[in-house]
C-alpha cells in the first residue's frame, strides 16, 4: 500500500510538471521560448527590420536564435522564423513572392524533409532554408540568410593531371 501511494504521489507531480510545460509557448527551435520576445512578421516594425524580404503571413521571427547585423534592405547575419502555414507552402510563397520584390532566384532545392532556395539582388546574396516544425510548435521553421556578394574575381584554370 505505501508503493502505491509513492507511486501515486510521483505520477501527480510528472503529470503537473507534463501539463505545465505542456501549456508554456513552444518555438519550435531548441527551447521553449517567451512569445513576448518573438515579432509578427506582418508588423511594420518587421518590414523595417528585414527591408525588401517579404515574409509568408504570420510569420514570427525568433529573436533568441537570430543575428542582425543592421536593418532594412542592408541587414546581414542569418533570421530565424517560425511559419504558420506547411513547408510546401512557404517554399511556394518564396519562390512567387522574393522575385516580385527585385529577388532573382540562383537556386532551388526541395526534398521532404529539407528546401532551399538562393536568391541574390543588387550586392546581396540570401539563402532561404525551410523545414517542418514540431509537433507542439510551428507548422514551418525557416531561417533566412543574408550577406554582401562577394567581389568578381578573375576566374583561373586549374589543370587536374591526368
Amino acid at each position: 500500500m505505501r508503493n502505491k501511494t509513492k507511486l501515486m504521489r510521483f505520477l501527480s507531480i510528472f503529470l503537473c510538471a507534463f501539463i505545465t510545460v505542456g501549456c508554456s509557448s513552444f518555438d519550435g527551435l531548441s527551447n521553449f521560448g517567451n512569445t513576448n520576445q518573438n515579432y509578427d512578421a506582418s508588423n511594420q516594425s518587421n518590414a523595417d527590420l528585414l527591408g525588401d524580404m517579404p515574409l509568408p503571413n504570420g510569420a514570427r521571427i525568433l529573436n533568441e536564435n537570430t543575428m542582425m547585423i543592421g536593418r532594412g534592405s542592408g541587414w546581414i547575419g542569418k533570421v530565424y522564423l517560425s511559419g504558420l502555414q506547411k513547408p510546401d507552402e512557404v517554399y511556394g510563397f518564396f519562390l512567387e513572392d522574393f522575385p516580385k520584390a527585385g529577388w532573382t532566384q540562383l537556386s532551388a532545392t526541395k526534398s521532404k524533409s529539407n528546401n532551399l532556395l538562393v536568391f541574390s539582388k543588387e550586392n546581396r546574396i540570401c539563402t532561404i532554408e525551410i523545414t517542418e516544425g514540431s509537433f507542439a510548435g510551428p507548422k514551418s521553421l525557416i531561417s533566412i540568410s543574408a550577406s554582401p556578394k562577394p567581389a568578381a574575381s578573375s576566374a583561373t584554370s586549374v589543370t587536374v593531371p591526368k
